[in-house]
């Protein structure tokens, strides 16, 4: 089975997002779970800052990191990923499983592939917390403030 992952989604779930670097924490996370040893292939798909975005394979061949472009963005991402997995055998579909709370992502990947498993990242990031060891996030007072003024500057 095939997972594609909306990161940003799922990292807001576990209640990482608002870490700096959280997508290392994210990436750590399911190099460590014993929840998707087990799989063909992970794909964490990540909001991208790059005009391009980029992409990684782990040394285990099953866990990719996809940043989508910064012109794009994850869903858009995750669409074209299924649409190229499923244009090479429609059969695939069945083989894959899409982990989001997104609605307008749900829907879009339901009239676009039917037979796809769609999985609640609040589900999943509740199961990835009792698979292992509940998720600690270790911040710093000083990332603390860090956190805080960003947010401050986005919210001004």
């Amino acid at each position: 089975m095939r997972y594609i992952i909306d990161a940003n989604n799922l990292a807001g779930k576990l209640g990482i997002i608002q870490v700096k670097n959280f997508d290392i924490k994210l990436i750590e996370i399911f190099k460590e779970t014993k929840y998707f040893k087990n799989k063909d292939l992970v794909s964490l798909v990540f909001d991208g800052y790059e005009p391009l975005g980029d992409r990684y394979v782990d040394n285990s061949g099953r866990l990719e990191i996809i940043y989508a472009a910064q012109s794009e963005g994850a869903d858009r991402r995750i669409v074209e990923l299924i649409k190229e997995y499923i244009e090479k055998d429609r059969d695939n579909e069945n083989k894959m499983a899409v982990v989001t709370d997104d609605l307008d992502l749900t829907e879009e990947v339901k009239i676009l592939a039917p037979k796809i498993k769609i999985i609640k990242a609040r589900i999943l990031g509740q199961e990835l917390q009792t698979a292992d060891e509940k998720i600690s996030i270790d911040i710093s007072p000083e990332e603390e403030d860090e956190i805080t003024k960003e947010l401050l500057d986005i919210w001004k």
